[in-house]
């Protein structure tokens, strides 16, 4: 899912009249007066008046399900996703009003590196400052469990809030937008370098072609084709002189080569599963349903209970 604000503003109006109001403060102010250091102010100010908002919405609809029963995210969750899409996009959005190569975003990320890991709000400030800024415009609530619990919790003449939170949306998360994967209904262009003439390619952002030949600004994507979406990973090096033209050809083969399923294969996964199962080759059913985080907590706490009897 690519982050556009227009569509976001003209496709989701229910939830942005939530955020924006002419008596209410954007995003954008409110995040001024969370105490960012220098850099961080530098970066906030790439993005226009209600920029954030729409990246509120764009956030909101990848880690919200419309589809699951479980409308609950852990916080920290929200957190770290609206920290890097924010700090992404305001680097995107720096490259193009300076007209910077992408590759300079390797320097402020390297730059990024030097911040103090002290404290929550140190590490992530963008992500933290957002989900509280849902939260008093009543976007989202808190809960300390999926149970739905109540998190408010009283230590002297102060509250705070336990460490394992989750939010809950108090709008109809019908209302994001939802990513649909739609097939690819024409052919992807061939890989070629996007060098000037004379200059051969050097990095993988030195060529053009396929599907994807460049960064967008979007978090989770499960059809790339890089695994990652670290931004450096746009300039492995390729090689000299004439090397790019064998990754070409390579590359090219791969994304014309039409996929089919192996229905005799399938057909014998099916007929031999059990035994695949017993073999090991295959995960049995119910390890797939399984919630890790739930399992992993349970077994933490039987292993405590035992006295590390666990194996």
């Amino acid at each position: 899912m690519n982050f556009d604000e227009e569509s976001i503003y003209s496709s989701t109006k229910n939830i942005i009249k939530l955020l924006i109001g002419k008596e209410l403060e954007c995003a954008r102010d409110y995040l001024r007066k969370w105490g960012l250091e220098a850099d961080d102010m530098e970066l906030l100010s790439e993005f226009g008046q209600y920029t954030l908002e729409a990246l509120i919405v764009h956030v909101l609809a990848i880690v919200f399900n419309p589809n699951d029963s479980q409308v609950m995210v852990r916080v920290a969750t929200l957190v770290e996703h609206f920290e890097k899409i924010v700090r992404l996009q305001a680097k995107l959005f720096k490259c193009r009003r300076c007209k910077l190569d992408f590759s300079s975003l390797k320097a402020m990320e390297d730059g990024e590196n030097q911040r103090k890991k002290t404290k929550l709000a140190k590490l992530y400030p963008f992500g933290a400052a957002l989900v509280q800024f849902m939260e008093s415009r009543k976007l989202i609530q808190y809960h300390s469990s999926l149970s739905g619990a109540s998190v408010s919790i009283k230590k002297g003449d102060k509250y705070y809030l336990p460490t394992h939170l989750y939010a809950v949306c108090n709008f109809d998360i019908s209302l994001l937008p939802v990513k649909l994967n739609l097939p690819m209904v024409s052919r992807p262009l061939d890989w070629t370098s996007a060098c000037p003439e004379g200059v051969n390619p050097r990095t993988l952002s030195d060529l053009s072609g396929g599907y994807l030949s460049g960064p967008t600004g979007e978090i989770l994507h499960r059809y790339r084709l890089l695994s990652s979406d670290n931004m450096k990973n746009f300039h492995i090096d390729i090689g000299k002189g004439g090397d790019y033209k064998a990754l070409c050809s390579v590359m090219n083969k791969l994304q014309h080569q039409s996929f089919q399923i192996n229905s005799q294969f399938l057909q014998y996964v099916i007929e031999n599963q059990n035994r695949l199962v017993t073999c090991g080759h295959l995960m049995p059913e119910f390890l797939s349903t399984m919630n890790i985080n739930e399992v992993s907590l349970l077994l933490r706490e039987f292993y405590m209970k035992d006295g590390g009897l666990i194996h």
